[in-house]
């Protein structure tokens, strides 16, 4: 499941915050595959990291696939807010992917801070895909009320 792409990942990041939702207390196998999901996605992150996609322009960028990756951190925040609030051992088992992960993730910039900015969303890699980087944008922005009602 390891992917380098930064949408794929926040789809693996939003999967693994479905999945402890959809456990039970005692749920250790859920509780396995949401570890399995953020392990990959450090896998990933760090791949995506080393190639710099960040450091380039907005022309040279995609917004939805970066907020597509907002939007996916934004989903591991809640799961380690809540996985600390279960106290149990689907929490300890989840524990040291979240923690792997979120060492990795304090490197990624603030993708909505950036697209959000009126310079960026002038550039052609924007107006290209407006209704999709409108729509990643907002809910990257609101992402955190999102996660604690899943859908």
């Amino acid at each position: 499941w390891p992917t380098a792409d930064a949408l794929g990942l926040g789809g693996l990041l939003g999967a693994a915050l479905r999945r402890w939702f959809d456990g039970g207390a005692g749920d250790l196998s859920s509780a396995r595959e949401v570890r399995g999901l953020l392990d990959a996605a450090a896998v990933g992150l760090r791949a995506l990291l080393q190639m710099q996609p960040f450091a380039g322009p907005a022309s040279q960028r995609l917004a939805f696939r970066e907020l597509g990756l907002a939007i996916g951190l934004a989903s591991v925040r809640q799961l380690a807010v809540d996985s600390r609030g279960a106290g149990d051992a689907r929490a300890e088992l989840v524990a040291p992917g979240l923690e792997a992960l979120q060492g990795v993730a304090v490197t990624v910039p603030d993708l909505p801070a950036f697209w959000s900015a009126a310079a960026h969303q002038q550039v052609r890699s924007w107006t290209d895909h407006l209704d999709i980087n409108a729509v990643m944008l907002a809910a990257a922005l609101v992402v955190e009320e999102l996660c604690h009602d899943p859908l």
